[in-house]
């Protein structure tokens, strides 16, 4: 890099909170993963992020650290720093361009977009995998075998914290499912830019086989957002684990039989209250990518997913320690938000995330209301709700849901 002239802007990675060594640090890991690793620095200097807009050099931000924040840190160790997140291209700038340009063509041309998790989340062997899936087990009583479930709510969290709820979601399904011609799939996009959908043409690998994505329902969906903006951020699919995971559990219960997939990354939801809030769907071309999306779950049997975890809270989500003894209250909290999803009431749940401007982290808000409005009228019926631990001192939770749309 050419420390004379000012550093480029950092690109919009949004650096995760975490604990590490039990300390407060960021880790910044490019979502596309155009390189191996992730950076971790400490949470102080997150100040870099504002400071990095393409108008300073590094002199510039060594001051600017001291005189605005108090921090104090060496030309050697920022050029140290710099350094790695270039090579792992974190700025705006031509290594970034091309390592990405190269990146998509290749996922492009795959036959399918592969299962990156396998072997890292979850066993690559089909008959492994189905041995840890059917170990977890559901509970309570089961759904009444007369009721349609039009859609499911299912966690998005790794499956060895969350697998007694996976399958308080799908386990029983497994009649519907044999039957089912078109999943929607709607995952959390974790690393969104703003674009309302996401989508791919790439089929959809699991360790039991593929699952094709329905290539009618992209045009469509094209037809009325144009290419680019369902497209910009398509890389996302390779890496994002939300839709992955709820489509092994799918094909898992099929039997590793293929039914056609839609699957949506979702993002640009606010979730902050600026006083100028409007119902969720009332962008016109999403007011018309619902209605053609309605249209199409009328003419085909068709189940809606929406994959999101609820709240994240405590030191690992750049929050206060949550002991347990404290864990009612983000339960209250909980089911605050739960009551309006099993109403069927977009609005009001998406209301209520905004008064709190989303002080619990709920990371499924954009699945949630885009599956409330694509099946309205329904009524939810919750399953399953756990809170997980997501640090070694259990000061840190993640809390998540099973529920079924009638």
């Amino acid at each position: 890099m050419d420390w004379r002239i000012p550093l480029p802007r950092i690109r919009n990675i949004n650096p995760m909170p975490a604990v590490h060594h039990r300390q407060q640090v960021y880790v910044l890991q490019d979502p596309f993963q155009l390189a191996e690793g992730s950076i971790i620095i400490p949470q102080e200097l997150g100040a870099i992020f504002m400071l990095c807009d393409g108008t300073r050099t590094i002199q510039a931000v060594q001051s600017s650290l001291i005189s605005i924040f108090g921090i104090r840190v060496s030309e050697a160790d920022l050029r140290e720093l710099f350094l790695a997140m270039d090579e792992s291209c974190l700025f705006e700038n031509e290594r970034y361009e091309k390592a990405h340009s190269d990146a998509l063509d290749a996922f492009r041309r795959s036959p399918f977009r592969r299962a990156i998790h396998a072997g890292v989340s979850y066993p690559t062997d089909p008959e492994e995998l189905t041995k840890m899936l059917a170990g977890f087990q559901s509970s309570g009583e089961p759904p009444s075998t007369d009721e349609l479930t039009r859609g499911v709510i299912t966690p998005h969290i790794d499956f060895a914290r969350g697998g007694s709820t996976y399958a308080n979601a799908w386990t029983s399904l497994l009649a519907q499912l044999e039957t089912v011609e078109l999943v929607i799939l709607l995952g959390t996009d974790h690393h969104g830019t703003g674009e309302i959908f996401t989508l791919t043409r790439q089929d959809y690998a699991t360790p039991f086989g593929i699952l094709p994505t329905y290539q009618p329902a992209v045009d469509m969906m094209v037809d009325i957002f144009g290419e680019g903006p369902l497209f910009s951020g398509e890389l996302r699919h390779r890496t994002e684990h939300s839709i992955e995971f709820a489509a092994v559990w799918l094909h898992y219960l099929r039997d590793g039989k293929p039914c056609s997939l839609l699957p949506i990354l979702c993002d640009d939801l606010p979730t902050r209250n600026d006083g100028k809030v409007s119902k969720p769907d009332s962008d016109p071309h999403l007011q018309a990518a619902i209605s053609d999306l309605r249209e199409l779950i009328r003419s085909k049997n068709t189940l809606v997913v929406a994959a999101g975890d609820l709240s994240h809270v405590g030191p690992a989500f750049g929050g206060e320690k949550v002991p347990a003894a404290a864990l009612g209250d983000l339960n209250k909290a909980d089911q605050d938000i739960l009551a309006p999803i099993a109403a069927g009431e977009a609005l009001e749940f998406h209301r209520t995330i905004l008064s709190t401007e989303n002080q619990t982290n709920v990371c499924g808000t954009s699945p949630f209301v885009h599956a409330l409005n694509l099946l309205d009228p329904l009524q939810g019926r919750l399953l399953d709700y756990q809170q997980c631990p997501a640090d070694p001192d259990e000061t840190s939770w993640v809390s998540i849901c099973a529920m079924h749309l009638y």
